[in-house]
């Protein structure tokens, strides 16, 4: 069904996307997939890491942790943007094409107020991709 599944991952927010990272990695093992894990980074120092090379360090780690929790193959994709803010979900949707990734799993927040006037990065993601998207709450 699917091969190239595609994860946005905040390293910052990691211990929150437990419930979405469960959702890929079975979905990767049942469907004979491997999983994409796409970090975004900035030029400069950030909370993550001091640089991008760091940053790419730690974000493969994570990767290869979830290839080593789910039993499936695993890589990761560092993004560098100098305004990650702004540009993260063209940025991200970008990604998905450059991976020839053929669905996306991404984790969403518990829609608050804002959101039915602003959409969120999973929703922009979902609305725009050309491929299937699961967005987990």
């Amino acid at each position: 069904m699917f091969k190239r599944i595609f994860f946005p991952v905040d390293l910052e927010h990691k211990d929150s996307l437990v419930k979405a990272l469960e959702v890929a990695g079975k979905l990767a093992r049942d469907c004979d997939a491997s999983v994409i894990y796409a970090g975004v980074t900035t030029v400069t120092a950030s909370s993550v890491a001091s640089n991008p090379k760091e940053f790419s360090s730690q974000l493969a780690a994570f990767a290869r942790e979830q290839a080593s929790q789910y039993n499936v193959p695993t890589e990761s994709h560092v993004i560098t943007s100098p305004d990650p803010t702004a540009n993260l979900t063209s940025e991200l949707l970008e990604a998905v094409d450059a991976t020839n990734a053929d669905v996306v799993v991404t984790m969403s927040h518990i829609p608050g107020f804002l959101d039915h006037f602003i959409s969120s990065n999973s929703g922009t993601i979902a609305a725009k991709a050309d491929v299937s998207v699961f967005v987990v709450r």
